[in-house]
């Protein structure tokens, strides 16, 4: 890997975000790639960087090819190397996670309702009043995605509630129910 195509396949990779340097403009990209290699050297907004990472080109199912790095620290082949406090590694050993996973059950309930809610063009929040059924949708589809959207709703404000019964009791007043 050599040359042009080298050099264009590892500028695709660093501008996908495969190397985490997603804030790189490219006049403050430096590439070159040896065989096996991309050699880099950026100036991002929150520092220099600079090293190699080893690669390898792996045939794809229906043609074509598609570069794998190696981590360094587990020397796992990987489509992604995460820059995580200076160093590059795979998403294991950076113990990266995703979002969603960190997050409450009455957000997960709300985040889907707001989806849903696009879905039927209209707008997120559990304050505004839930779209028009779209042209061309069926009416048992619809019916079936408004249920779903009082029902996450509905599961999100409870959880709220007894978030909030929890809170009272805790600060020191006696929370018997939520709307008195």
């Amino acid at each position: 890997m050599r040359g042009a195509d080298g050099l264009a396949l590892a500028q695709g990779v660093i501008n996908n975000s495969e190397l985490g340097l997603t804030r790189v403009e490219p006049e403050k990209l430096q590439l070159r790639t040896t065989q096996g290699y991309v050699r880099y050297a950026a100036k991002p907004k929150w520092g220099d960087v600079a090293g190699h990472r080893g690669f390898e080109q792996r045939a794809c199912r229906f043609g074509g090819q598609r570069p794998f790095f190696h981590c360094p620290h587990c020397a796992q082949s990987v489509l992604n190397l995460h820059l995580s406090g200076g160093r590059f590694s795979c998403r294991e050993c950076a113990r990266l996670t995703y979002a969603s996973r960190r997050e409450r059950a009455r957000d997960r309930n709300l985040r889907a309702a707001n989806k849903l809610r696009a879905r039927l063009g209209g707008e997120a929040g559990a304050l505004n009043d839930i779209a028009a059924r779209p042209k061309g949708m069926w009416r048992t589809s619809y019916d079936r995605i408004v249920g779903e959207i009082e029902r996450r709703e509905a599961n999100a404000f409870e959880e709220l509630a007894g978030w909030l019964m929890n809170r009272g009791g805790r600060l020191g007043r006696r929370a018997t129910t939520f709307w008195t």
